[in-house]
């Protein structure tokens, strides 16, 4: 399960607006009942509800548990292109930035360069902009603070203020600037109050 509530999902909502037609028969002689659901593409998935004991089939009950099996269908197949398309796009993007790296605009703007390194290069840029790389202490007061600093910075640089929650997790991804590695450390025993950036000498 995805830790990004951003992340694109299946709705319901989405299962009923691919479903242009609904069909439900019953064979002779049987108490199954059997949905099909005529997708927008005009691809279809069935679903089944059979009844043990004649004297208890219900028609609609059936119907409704035959098309609750034929939507669970619909919803894998919605999920399997979601996740299609993400990885498409993603390839796409793995494969630009492959050729852009090595290209003389990707080393000489750094803005550039830490778009084509991602989450990690943005922050990796803003605690460059912060973070003394002589040795010299740069300390936020609180987590929030730095997480709210580094927003505004991209804000700033990108006119994108990412959501609070990317933005802690990519500050915590970036371990190191020009080689001299970054501490992260809690201000107080009693509990996480923030974290002190220190490039080491």
């Amino acid at each position: 399960m995805t830790d990004n509530p951003d992340a694109p999902r299946v709705t319901p909502e989405m299962v009923d607006l691919e479903i242009s037609r609904e069909l439900y028969h019953v064979p002779e002689g049987t108490t199954l009942t059997i949905c099909t659901l005529e997708l927008q593409n005009g691809f279809t998935v069935t679903g089944e509800s059979p009844c043990a004991d004649p004297a208890d089939f219900d028609l609609e009950e059936g119907q409704q548990r035959a098309k609750t099996k034929a939507r669970e269908k619909v919803f894998l197949l919605l999920a399997f292109r979601l996740r299609d398309e993400a990885h498409s796009q993603e390839t796409r993007r793995n494969e630009a930035r492959e050729k852009l790296q090595g290209s003389k605009a990707a080393q000489s703007d750094p803005l550039l360069r830490a778009a084509l390194e991602g989450p990690q290069g943005y922050a990796k840029r803003f605690l460059e902009d912060r973070c003394a790389i002589d040795g010299k202490d740069s300390t936020f007061t609180a987590s929030h603070v730095a997480v709210t600093a580094f927003r505004e910075w991209l804000a700033l640089n990108t006119g994108n203020a990412w959501p609070e929650h990317l933005a802690r997790k990519a500050l915590l991804l970036v371990d190191q600037i020009d080689g001299k590695q970054i501490r992260y450390v809690k201000l107080q025993n009693t509990g996480w109050t923030g974290f002190k950036l220190k490039a080491s000498k």
